[in-house]
């Protein structure tokens, strides 16, 4: 498995960002904030992908409008200056993290919210809103923004589009995707277009809103965005249920599968990622056999306390345990249990530990597939003496592996490579099976080299022409996603 090259034309060159054409262009953008003191360059040369080596860019670009946007990508597309947009930097697959030459085009303080509307359920928000705060926004009018992933506190709404970002609702409400109306994007040329509309159906034309959610900042960078909002979720209720083994668990998700309820949530964690203080919480909630791990099941709506009853019901299957019905405030202490594990968790990549290496996946598969694929991992672990615990998304089949090392056995370097020895054999049971590369975190730089057995050669050249075609010069976040 190699790196890839830009998918652009020519793309950025050593004699395009030499220091003359880096003078022109600090000239062309002079009126604007421009940051390339040591702090800033190291801050913004990666994201949280532990894998990812940092680069440091050449400067940072602090934007606060539209313009400000404009203005930079006329002059780097000029230049032949790779541009990196970046908003919050929460990303753990590298999508955010500098490349050789580059600026970092800094979006997060473009975090205004333009417009509620409470009638027709929509919002226009600038790129760099944080998630959490466009929902408490509307949580005023008993409206929700439906894409929630862990890291909601903390990353923006640009960047969920940039990556189609999932959650935990997105079993019932679906990914970020499912949520955009419009965005305004700037293609590298510095042009201004919007796609899509206020309206929640649109038949016009080709579809082009979609090329650009999940496109990583390849295609455009996105400045602006309609969403649409969903009656604010109510009545939640929640039980748990835990399971003995891997054939359990099988048994567990095809039994709700086969419900006629689609539940507001369906995670899963394996007893590894519940770790010490998750037990003594689950003690706390009557229950004392966890097994092999823990279901988390959700419900919410006019109908969510029978849909719950109906759900306890389906999972009383062999090896299964369901809970009795938590109250409010055990529920809420369940989600920070969830959310607060594994590969989401948005502490440092060294997640809940200082004397081990960790790396966190996600990919997806089959939901027929997941007992064995757990089955695999074990395996995996064992020869590999590394350290397998997961966190699912139960309900759409995507797995979240976090991989760990004890820090005594190497190098940070060592690690990196054993440590992604491991994974790589995960990913590929996943691709074997008819899963996917990645379920919500994006490509990026770290998941580049598995594109090649992810994607058909055919599917790779079409996507290289639509580069091409919106950014000939290839400027933008050069060398990742494609």
């Amino acid at each position: 498995m190699e790196r890839h090259e830009a998918a652009g034309s020519s793309g950025p060159t050593n004699s395009a960002a030499d220091a003359d054409a880096w003078t022109a262009f600090l000239s062309d953008i002079s009126p604007l904030r421009v940051d390339a003191s040591d702090a800033a360059l190291v801050d913004a040369s990666t994201d949280r992908a532990w894998t990812v080596a940092p680069v440091l860019p050449r400067a940072l670009v602090r934007c606060e409008s539209v313009s400000d946007v404009v203005r930079v990508l006329r002059a780097a597309n000029l230049w032949r200056i790779p541009v990196v947009p970046r908003g919050a930097g929460t990303g753990l697959s590298g999508g955010a993290a500098a490349v050789d030459g580059c600026v970092v085009l800094d979006l997060s303080r473009m975090d205004r919210i333009l417009e509620i509307d409470p009638v027709s359920r929509t919002a226009v928000v600038e790129a760099g809103v944080i998630n959490k705060s466009l929902d408490v926004a509307v949580a005023v009018h008993d409206l929700a923004f439906a894409p929630d992933p862990a890291s909601s506190a903390i990353s923006t709404v640009g960047g969920n589009i940039a990556t189609n970002a999932g959650g935990l609702r997105c079993v019932k409400y679906g990914t970020t995707r499912g949520s955009v109306l419009a965005v305004r994007v700037v293609l590298a040329d510095g042009e201004v277009v919007c796609l899509g509309g206020k309206t929640r159906k649109n038949a016009t034309g080709l579809d082009l809103l979609g090329l650009i959610v999940g496109s990583e900042g390849s295609l455009g960078v996105i400045v602006e965005a309609t969403v649409a909002l969903i009656p604010r979720p109510w009545n939640e209720q929640m039980i748990l249920a835990c399971f003995d083994d891997e054939s359990a668990l099988e048994r567990a998700a095809e039994a709700v599968a086969r419900s006629r309820v689609v539940p507001a949530a369906f995670e899963m964690m394996d007893r590894e990622s519940i770790g010490v203080v998750g037990e003594r919480l689950l003690r706390l909630l009557d229950i004392d056999r966890l097994g092999a791990g823990l279901l988390i099941v959700r419900t919410d709506g006019a109908g969510a306390s029978a849909e719950i009853e109906a759900l306890a019901a389906s999972l009383s299957v062999p090896g299964v345990r369901p809970s009795r019905r938590l109250s409010a405030p055990e529920s809420e202490l369940v989600m920070q249990l969830r959310r607060g594990s594994g590969v989401e968790g948005v502490g440092d990549p060294q997640v809940g530990s200082d004397d081990r290496w960790w790396l966190g996946e996600d990919m997806t598969l089959p939901i027929r597939s997941l007992a064995r694929y757990l089955r695999h991992a074990r395996s995996v672990a064992a020869s590999h003496e590394v350290r397998i615990s997961h966190i699912a998304h139960l309900g759409d089949g995507n797995v979240h592996p976090s991989l760990t090392l004890a820090k005594e056995y190497g190098s940070e370097e060592d690690a990196r490579t054993w440590l992604q020895a491991a994974a790589d054999e995960l990913v590929r049971f996943a691709l074997a099976e008819g899963g996917a590369l990645t379920g919500e975190h994006g490509v990026g730089l770290a998941k580049l080299p598995w594109i090649d057995e992810a994607l058909s050669l055919e599917v790779r050249e079409i996507q290289r022409r639509v580069k091409r075609a919106l950014d000939p010069n290839g400027i933008l976040n050069p060398g990742k996603a494609l």
